[in-house]
């Protein structure tokens, strides 16, 4: 304070600071909705579960009007489309995550040079470092463990329906696997 009056910023660092405030006001908009939609990921995934209660239902009632092998293969099929849902959820996650480090903190970070912001990812990172994560091989492993056992219950394979259905399940179960192993190198990518 000078005597009665404020101290007056010069007009440019008066202008610039308004300009940070707004810039900051924008990442911090981005970030919630980033977040949001993360959020929506989550609840995403989690009714996926219920497609497999779903069809679960749905084959008790048609069992013994069906034959069983293709009620398995067809259960097979949507238990590997659930979990190749769940694999693509989490991989968007992973591009809000990549999205936030590698683009939207080092913006936090000129702007609010000192801050440190996402503490809490770098904690979770430093910890999991090629740790073994549930969510990133528990699907794959599911999904061969349900291929595994369809097939040792519907074996053999006796008709073209139930051959193209355990196909399609292998395709599934393969392109699970692949998408698994890129979210892999992608978390062990985020913060190297």
């Amino acid at each position: 304070m000078n005597g009665d009056k404020p101290v007056q910023l010069p007009t440019h660092l008066e202008s610039l600071n308004k300009h940070v405030a707004a810039r900051i006001s924008v990442c911090v908009a981005e970030y919630s909705a980033l977040n949001s939609r993360a959020t929506s990921y989550i609840g995403y995934q989690a009714g996926l579960w219920t497609l497999i209660l779903l069809f679960l239902g749905v084959a008790a009632s048609l069992w013994g009007r069906w034959p069983q092998s293709t009620l398995l293969w067809s259960g097979c099929i949507v238990v590997q489309a659930v979990l190749a849902g769940i694999v693509a959820w989490t991989g968007e996650q992973y591009l809000i995550i990549r999205y936030l480090e590698r683009h939207l903190l080092p913006e936090i970070r000129t702007l609010l040079p000192g801050a440190e912001s996402w503490g809490y990812e770098r904690y979770l990172a430093d910890m999991r470092r090629g740790k073994w994560q549930s969510w990133e091989y528990g699907p794959p492993f599911l999904g061969g463990c349900v291929v595994a056992v369809a097939t040792w219950l519907a074996h053999p394979v006796n008709s073209l329906t139930d051959s193209v259905l355990a196909m399609v399940a292998l395709l599934i179960l393969g392109a699970t696997f692949v998408r698994a192993r890129e979210l892999i190198t992608m978390r062990l990518g985020i913060f190297s």
